[in-house]
């Protein structure tokens, strides 16, 4: 019934862009997922496919935070698409940096074949470590528990993460048009943040160094 759907996706849609504190989103969201890899411990010597770090929960829990932290502003992430559209989306937005979104989710891609072959043959979803490395460390990439910004400042905390995980970052030119409606979101807090990001990731970084 075309009503029905209709209403369900106004539904989901008031759902997914309620307003909320992203930072408590951000940590709810990485205890769940704390919590759920707990829940399935891995031995040292293996790697799930889906519960271990760099698995396939990592990839859902950060599509999940994407979609309720920016989908209000970027309307591109309601659509009910599955993860791999939306980390490619994400990244078309500009939520995660250059390559980082479409390599998870050719990794993801990836970890769910080997997940369903598994499954049809009756075989274990845990293979050796040092297997599907490049699959891992691309999903590794996506820093959603790392990150702290919360006004504009969110991109150029995401460019630094790229860069120190090897990946090449390029800038591409874009024009602002002025606002003819509504209020600027360019708070003091934001602006505050803003100048303040680049000093606090470079005590960051040579902390971690």
């Amino acid at each position: 019934d075309d009503s029905l759907r209709q209403r369900f996706d106004e539904v989901r849609a008031q759902v997914i862009n309620a307003p909320r504190d992203r930072q408590s989103l951000r940590e709810e969201i990485v205890a769940m997922r704390d919590k759920l890899r707990a829940a399935h411990a891995v031995k040292p010597d293996l790697f799930d496919v889906k519960h271990s770090h760099g698995g396939m929960v990592d990839v859902e829990f950060a599509v999940q935070y994407l979609v309720l932290a920016h989908a209000r502003e970027h309307a591109a992430l309601l659509g009910n698409v599955g993860n791999i559209a939306l980390l490619i989306k994400a990244e078309e937005e500009g939520l995660l940096p250059s390559g980082v979104g479409k390599a998870a989710a050719d990794a993801y891609r990836q970890l769910r074949h080997r997940q369903h072959q598994a499954r049809l043959n009756e075989d274990a979803t845990q293979v050796p470590a040092d297997e599907l490395k490049p699959e891992r460390e691309a999903i590794e990439r996506l820093p959603i528990g790392d990150i702290r910004s919360e006004g504009y400042s969110f991109l150029v905390e995401l460019a630094w993460h790229a860069w120190r995980a090897g990946l090449h970052c390029v800038e591409v030119p874009i024009t602002f048009v002025e606002r003819r409606r509504g209020a600027s979101k360019m708070s003091w807090a934001v602006i505050v943040e803003s100048a303040l990001m680049p000093w606090r990731l470079r005590a960051g970084g040579r902390h971690a160094g």
